[in-house]
């Protein structure tokens, strides 16, 4: 049982690593062409109030799905906390949806971070319907409401700003 466990963690440990050290486009992300529009739902914020997909059309939307006890979530945050710096002015919005269990565990978080942008509480089942299959996970739904992109994995700072180039070149 003991060599079952090393093993495990060996092999977790070496996923760790790989998923914080490959590039995007080497993770399960993907470049959409013209998508369906996303089909929405409704989710509280932190805050209490009911927010909407739909309330985001005319706006390119990062949806980004993330847990506080994720470590490539945790490294993440930072850099989309400067992108809703810079973009905030040119219609980009960031919606970070966390899938932990504990409201007060999210607010905690949200707050020793400084966390610049919208951030709701999902019980599972919204993460499940978009497929997700780890942490995090991020789309990029443009003005329309279609999504344009799609990436399983820590993103970078420079990733994120290569794909809103494209999406705000679309207008």
């Amino acid at each position: 049982m003991q060599a079952f466990k090393t093993v495990f963690l060996f092999f977790a440990a070496g996923l760790f690593v790989y998923l914080i050290n490959t590039p995007a486009e080497l993770k399960s992300s993907k470049y959409f062409g013209e998508s369906d529009p996303v089909k929405d739902f409704s989710l509280k914020t932190l805050d209490g109030e009911t927010v909407g997909l739909s309330e985001f059309k005319g706006k390119i939307l990062i949806l980004n799905f993330w847990a506080t006890w994720c470590p490539p979530c945790r490294k993440e945050i930072p850099d989309l906390i400067a992108v809703q710096k810079a973009y905030k002015d040119k219609g980009v919005v960031i919606l970070g949806v966390a899938v932990d269990e504990e409201l007060d565990d999210v607010r905690s978080f949200v707050r020793k971070y400084e966390i610049n942008y919208m951030v709701a509480l999902d019980d599972g089942s919204i993460f499940s319907q978009w497929e997700g299959e780890g942490i995090p996970l991020t789309f990029f739904i443009d003005r329309r409401g279609r999504i344009k992109n799609r990436s399983e994995g820590m993103l970078t700072r420079q990733e994120i700003d290569e794909i809103l180039q494209q999406l705000l070149a679309e207008e």
